[in-house]
């Protein structure tokens, strides 16, 4: 935690995005309140609560391991994955003016995940990109 006391709410987007196996979120909080972060898929569905607890005015950041969900949480999160997946083109790309195929990208999955803060009287909510 920082030593400077934020004057409001702020969630931050997270970094790096999009992401592989694990991602950093960074959040402030004015005053003493219950805070809740939450992760959700495309449809709404809640996969994991990452923060539920009463935080003291600060600036705080954790990081989101996908590796971590829980047990029970590994269905939805399958869910999420297999029925929003956006996979990438294999496009060619020009280096020093000659065409080149990126086949690394080409069996990429992208799934857009949700993270909402609520804290006292705020909400915000952002995006996350998974990719698989």
């Amino acid at each position: 935690m920082d030593d400077l006391i934020p004057s409001e709410f702020y969630l931050g987007q997270n970094y790096p995005n999009p992401f592989k196996n694990k991602t950093t979120i960074k959040y402030c909080i004015p005053y003493k309140t219950k805070v809740r972060i939450t992760v959700y898929d495309s449809e709404g569905d809640m996969i994991e609560k990452l923060v539920d607890e009463i935080k003291e005015a600060g600036t705080y950041e954790f990081e989101f391991s996908v590796s971590e969900l829980e047990k029970s949480n590994i269905s939805a999160f399958a869910k999420a994955a297999a029925g929003k997946q956006h996979q990438a083109s294999s496009l060619p790309s020009k280096r020093d003016g000659i065409e080149h195929p990126v086949s690394s990208i080409e069996h990429l999955v992208f799934t857009s995940l949700f993270y909402q803060m609520k804290a006292g009287d705020y909400l915000s909510e952002k995006k996350m990109t998974l990719v698989e």
